[in-house]
């Protein structure tokens, strides 16, 4: 519990531009989607921009953004890739 508890003075309004890859057809781009609203740190997504197989999202968060990230990485669902910034993710469903 102690893990995944944050604590006050770290909360707050926060966001985070994050590039998701791997998002090449609706059911994707809707399950990534869903994914990302359904985290609790997470209060809004926006879509700052898209190409083909990858998508721009700006998060509204209620804590840093450095729980984000390791919200990200004990999950099974974004792969980091790294290749443009620490905030840049492959979809793996």
């Amino acid at each position: 519990a102690a893990a995944n508890s944050i604590a006050a003075s770290e909360q707050g309004s926060w966001t985070a531009e994050v590039s998701i890859g791997g998002l090449d057809n609706a059911q994707n781009y809707a399950d990534c989607l869903g994914y990302l609203q359904g985290l609790s740190l997470v209060t809004g997504v926006e879509v700052l921009g898209a190409e083909p197989g990858r998508v721009h999202f700006r998060l509204l968060l209620n804590a840093s953004t450095e729980y984000l990230l390791e919200s990200f990485n004990r999950g099974t669902v974004l792969l980091p890739t790294g290749v443009e910034s620490e905030y840049d993710y492959e979809f793996l469903h």
